[in-house]
C-alpha cells in the first residue's frame, strides 16, 4: 500500500519587533497564496530619479520577504500595520542585486528609483 506524502503547509515567519497580533495582522495582509520567508520592521528610503543624491521616506511599516504562489515569483513587500494595507512592493527578478552599505542599510535598484531599508 502506498501513502502520498502532502508537501506541508508553509509557515509564516513572524518579527520578533511585532507583537502576536500585529504578526498575524500582516500575515492576514499577504493574501491567498503567499507566505512571508522572513518580516522585519523597516522604513523604506527612496532615491527619485529628479533627486538622486537625496533619500526621501517612502514608507514605515513591517517589510516581508515574500513567496507569492499565484504569481510564482518573490516579492520584497512593505505593509502600513495601522492602515493594514501593503504600501509598496518589488519584485526580485533574476538579475535582481542589493547592496549591504552597512549592517542595517541595504539598497537596491527599484523599477523607477533606488531604494533603501
Amino acid at each position: 500500500m502506498s501513502t502520498t506524502r502532502q508537501k506541508p503547509k508553509p509557515v509564516n515567519i513572524p518579527s520578533a519587533l511585532l507583537s502576536n497580533e500585529e504578526n498575524d495582522s500582516v500575515f492576514n495582509m499577504l493574501g491567498r497564496g503567499c507566505t512571508t520567508l522572513a518580516t522585519a520592521v523597516a522604513q523604506l528610503l527612496i532615491a527619485l530619479p529628479e533627486s538622486r543624491t537625496k533619500w526621501t521616506k517612502k514608507a514605515t511599516g513591517a517589510v516581508c520577504f515574500v513567496k507569492d504562489c499565484s504569481k510564482k515569483s518573490y516579492f520584497i513587500r512593505v505593509y502600513d500595520i495601522i492602515q493594514k494595507c501593503m504600501v509598496w512592493e518589488q519584485e526580485l527578478y533574476n538579475q535582481f542585486k542589493y547592496f549591504t552599505s552597512l549592517p542595517f542599510f541595504h539598497t537596491f535598484a527599484a523599477d523607477k528609483y533606488r531604494a533603501l531599508e
